[in-house]
């Protein structure tokens, strides 16, 4: 069945459908994205392994900001607890929603987690407030 007969999908969807490879429903039905992001599980810092996305709820313990070697550009540095251990969120680019976070705030981050010497720290993670599930 052509995929233009799916309600809601209309010339624009199809023609950008069909830059995919998917023609009809059976291409629809077989079509697998390329990556999946689990929200389902709450990592604990002591649990999560290095060079894996990992999806935490944890406590903002302190913030610093400073400048990248004299380019006026801001870099981010988000310390953070679970109570397992301590880890660093860092953002090369100071961004609006950063703002928005202050310490001793609950916060979930998704993002790799990396090692660097002998602590953890995700770069550029996605953010969201643990309250209301809502990206920040």
């Amino acid at each position: 069945m052509d995929i233009s007969n799916i309600r809601g999908i209309g010339p624009k969807k199809k023609a950008d459908l069909e830059k995919i490879g998917i023609m009809d429903t059976a291409d629809l039905l077989t079509h697998f994205p390329l990556g999946f992001q689990d929200h389902s599980r709450i990592t604990s810092i002591a649990e999560a392994i290095p060079g894996t996305e990992h999806f935490m709820e944890v406590e903002v313990l302190r913030i610093r900001e400073w400048d990248r070697r004299g380019t006026g550009r801001k870099m981010t540095e988000i310390t953070v607890s679970d109570g397992t251990g301590d880890m660093k969120l860092i953002f090369f680019v100071s961004s609006y929603f950063l703002k928005n976070i202050r310490t001793g705030s609950t916060i979930r981050v998704y993002g790799k987690v990396e090692q660097n010497g002998t602590t953890l720290q995700m770069n550029h993670p996605e953010i969201g407030r643990a309250s209301c599930r809502e990206r920040v």
